[in-house]
């Protein structure tokens, strides 16, 4: 059944968007679209006529139009070839008008024309082109899509396909009063159920499209749904509702005089004579039915359909070509704005890479300063280190030399009492008092000396006192053997005992006991406090110099106090001479 399914040509003119209100020329366009398929030998030379006119007033879109009618009349009249023609024409037009709504009618036209010829894959490819480019609101064009998509797929037997575009067509069917469309939506569908053996919804929808197609009163839509049910009463021997509407086919196939339906009344009626067993009869509408097959598909016009196909595919391949021309302008544009960009970022980039140059540069040359300034701070800093040593080292060296004029002072002032209560002693004071300050001269230029040699030039310096006070003055050491290796400022200790003779009293009633030892790293010298009530003259440099002399020595410092009555110095022994 498939052979007698229904196309939706674009048959309603009038939602055309560039249609004016009340244009009289284009309003009778429409018209004749509406009868091209029960009339098309007339509504084709009135379109010439019209043709006529439209070319003379260069009315482009109405030109488009009326080649749309005449595709149309053709197609009726079994001239696929010469449809093609026109329909191709027509999508030119329009598409050089830029107006999708003309370029739908002409893809839908054209797939009609390769559904007509089996050339089911070349007429989705219209179709979809055709959905492709149609407003979502015009709901005529969008059911004729959907319903001649059903077709394709139908006529290349994907029945349920089809059935599910016969079926997206109908809500877009309901915001029209076409019947026409109606029922061929229909009668398409019950092709579909047919060829599923599905004889119930075949029946079905068959009756309903007649239904619609009474409403309508298209001759056209008669002849092929009619012809559709015979076929389906045949199938299912129910020949008397056969016989009833293939009556009615050719009866309306003859009148519209259009070949193709004749011929498909003819195979119908073959089919339905062979069911009655009537071979005769069979014969003679099988003649008739292969001069009339012979006459529709001619070589000529197969050649000519083949041409006129190859002529539309170059207009649409130069039309893609002009397309993919822009495209490529627009693309040398971009490329060129892209390198625009490119030569920017490669001049910021080398900036950067300048600013980083120099910023780093920049750096190297602060730390370099930096460094060399850091050198000579640290240069200034031992330079003035070796000041400060010099310095304090010339301070030493003065300390030092205050000894030695502080011993002749006290040695003088001793000297003096000699002489006048004993002047025997005080020669023998004077040649000892001379060896003593040979050996004081010997020891002032050194540092340090040790405790040993400091406790010789003690005991030659008490040997001195003596003659001057007797067994009145008492010395007592106790020091141990390894202390005698430590190390003190020269004279440190006789200053110690110097300074206990100068300010305490010494006599045979009220002798004065001092002792020397050893405590951890400190030397001890005691003496009983006796203090004189007047000092003998003194230059007042002895203790101070010897607590002067140690701060430029070490970080311990000598210990003067009174204890218990007695008067106490603590010397630091120092382990290592540092000379």
């Amino acid at each position: 059944m498939s052979k007698y399914t229904l196309l939706f040509i674009c048959t309603t003119l009038l939602s055309y968007g560039q249609i004016r209100k009340g244009d009289a020329f284009r309003n009778k366009i429409d018209s004749l679209n509406r009868v091209a398929f029960d009339a098309p030998v007339r509504v084709a030379k009135m379109t010439d006529s019209m043709l006529v006119i439209a070319k003379q007033k260069k009315r482009s879109v109405d030109i488009g139009l009326l080649l749309l009618v005449k595709g149309i009349t053709e197609t009726c009249m079994g001239n696929n070839g010469k449809a093609l023609k026109y329909h191709m024409r027509s999508y030119a037009i329009f598409d050089s008008l830029n107006l999708n709504e003309g370029k739908v009618f002409s893809l839908g036209n054209l797939a009609a024309v390769e559904l007509n010829m089996e050339n089911y894959p070349k007429a989705r490819l219209y179709l979809n082109r055709a959905l492709q480019i149609t407003d979502k609101k015009d709901f005529n064009n969008l059911k004729n899509i959907y319903v001649n998509l059903g077709v394709s797929y139908d006529h290349a037997g994907d029945y349920h396909k089809a059935i599910e575009y016969y079926q997206k067509a109908i809500p877009y069917m309901q915001q029209s009063q076409n019947y026409n469309s109606v029922a061929m939506n229909f009668h398409n569908m019950a092709v579909a159920y047919g060829e599923l053996k599905d004889f119930k919804n075949a029946e079905y929808y068959s009756l309903k499209a007649l239904e619609y197609q009474k409403k309508s009163g298209s001759e056209r839509t008669l002849a092929i749904v009619t012809l559709a049910l015979g076929d389906l009463y045949t199938d299912y021997n129910q020949l008397e509702k056969a016989k009833k509407y293939l009556d009615i086919a050719g009866k309306t196939a003859r009148a519209l005089k259009t070949p193709y339906y004749i011929q498909a009344y003819y195979e119908e009626y073959y089919e339905w004579l062979k069911k009655k067993g009537n071979y005769k009869q069979a014969a003679v509408y099988s003649d008739s039915l292969i001069a009339i097959t012979n006459k529709i598909n001619s070589e000529d016009r197969l050649q000519a359909t083949t041409e006129l196909e190859a002529r539309f595919e170059n207009n649409i391949k130069s039309k893609e070509i002009e397309l993919l021309k822009v495209q490529k302008k627009l693309q040398a544009t971009e490329i060129k704005k892209n390198e625009t960009w490119r030569y920017i970022l490669a001049l910021i980039t080398v900036l950067c890479i300048i600013i980083i140059f120099i910023l780093y540069r920049n750096y190297k040359l602060n730390q370099k300063a930096n460094q060399l300034l850091s050198q000579e701070k640290d240069a200034l800093e031992k330079q003035n280190l070796r000041l400060e040593n010099e310095n304090i080292l010339v301070q030493f060296e003065t300390l030092k030399n205050q000894v030695s004029p502080h011993f002749l002072f006290n040695s003088l002032n001793a000297l003096s009492s000699l002489i006048k209560t004993n002047q025997q002693k005080a020669v023998e004071f004077t040649n000892l008092f001379s060896k003593i300050f040979r050996n004081t001269l010997e020891l002032k230029d050194r540092h340090l000396i040790t405790l040993a040699e400091e406790l010789q030039h003690v005991n030659a310096y008490l040997q001195l006192q003596k003659m001057r006070f007797d067994d009145n003055l008492v010395l007592d050491v106790q020091i141990d053997s390894q202390a005698l290796n430590g190390f003190l400022p020269p004279f440190s200790l006789q200053m110690v005992i110097e300074n206990a003779v100068k300010h305490n009293i010494i006599s045979s009633e009220a002798p004065l006991y001092i002792s020397i030892s050893n405590t951890g790293d400190f030397l001890r010298v005691t003496n009983n406090l006796q203090q004189r009530n007047y000092v003998e003259d003194s230059t007042k440099t002895g203790l101070k110099n010897i607590i002067s002399r140690y701060k430029y020595i070490t970080t311990l410092q000598p210990v003067f106090e009174i204890r218990n009555d007695q008067f106490v110095v603590e010397l630091p022994i120092i382990k290592e001479e540092n000379e």
